[in-house]
């Protein structure tokens, strides 16, 4: 039972199942948030694995869990003002941006961590090899909010919410 989540995340590579949780709905929106980790090999049975804390955005909001996924041999988790990811579904690597934009999704194609992220009007596409280094990609100037990244293994593909706009890439860096 989750006492406190106030968003959650599910994904599987087929051997582990691995669920996530943010704690967004705690009294105090000053303090740390935290992402939850759990793993199942048999989708009864969970184990706690290491908690990812976060530092909070305006508001609180930077460990509510946007998505979770399995992506290219890699678990990777948006959190709006971060990112976690995992090559085994037990160790998450956390990244904590300090700009004022929220990841809205994030997935893994061509060796990059490609995310898309959103400050109020300014939608944009990044990527990174590390989750460290991060080049700009695309401006999506109009935008109202990003759709989730979705990946076809040779294309990887980004709608506008609420629009005919869809973004292609082949290689994560040209859209």
């Amino acid at each position: 039972t989750f006492s406190i989540a106030g968003s959650c995340g599910v994904a599987t590579n087929g051997t582990i199942l691995s669920v996530l949780y943010g704690d967004f709905n705690s009294a105090d929106l000053a303090t740390t948030r935290d992402i939850y980790i759990f793993s199942s090999l048999d989708g009864i049975s969970f184990t706690a694995r290491t908690t990812q804390s976060f530092t909070p955005a305006i508001g609180g909001a930077s460990a509510t869990m946007l998505e979770h996924r399995y992506s290219n041999g890699k678990f990777i988790s948006s959190a709006y003002k971060g990112a976690l990811y995992s090559n085994d579904g037990i160790n998450f690597t956390k990244y904590q941006t300090g700009l004022t934009e929220f990841i809205i999704s994030v997935n893994y194609f061509n060796s990059l961590f490609i995310i898309a992220r959103q400050d109020n009007t300014s939608f944009v596409i990044y990527s990174s090899p590390d989750l460290l280094t991060w080049t700009l990609r695309q401006s999506a100037a109009g935008a109202t909010y990003w759709g989730r990244i979705t990946n076809s293994g040779t294309t990887i593909v980004l709608p506008v919410y609420n629009s005919t706009t869809v973004y292609t890439s082949t290689n994560g860096t040209s859209w």
